[in-house]
């Protein structure tokens, strides 16, 4: 079984960006909005989440939140043009664990790659597959 990505940016060339890197290895799914990847991420199925700060209907680190409420093992990368890595919500995410990682804009598709493939198999290590 293919280990399913989420994606959460509203901009489609974002999302389109992200989806073409990662779907040679990952069955990537993309969403334009919070409330439609809190949904999604409620099923339980995706092992990671690359979720833009800013969206149109919250703000990724609700979103984030919204994963560790239900007890879901995703992993949350928040991803941002507009917040730096240093800010304090961002810092306090990273540190407890609400956020696995930051990935600043503009980014790379290498940089992303790598980072999926970072988290990705100590989960599946851990799952025993």
């Amino acid at each position: 079984m293919s280990q399913r990505v989420l994606v959460v940016d509203d901009e489609p060339d974002v999302c389109w960006a992200l989806k073409s890197a990662l779907s040679s290895s990952y069955e990537v799914v993309t969403s334009l909005s919070g409330e439609e990847a809190a949904s999604l991420l409620g099923t339980g199925e995706y092992r990671l989440a690359f979720v833009d700060a800013k969206l149109g209907d919250m703000d990724g680190l609700q979103l984030a939140q919204h994963v560790s409420d239900l007890g879901l093992d995703t992993a949350v990368v928040l991803v941002s043009g507009y917040v730096a890595g240093d800010d304090d919500a961002v810092r306090n995410a990273l540190e407890s664990g609400l956020l696995k990682a930051f990935v600043p804009k503009p980014f790379s598709l290498e940089q992303i790659r790598s980072l999926a493939a970072e988290v990705l198999p100590l989960r599946r290590r851990r799952e025993g597959g």
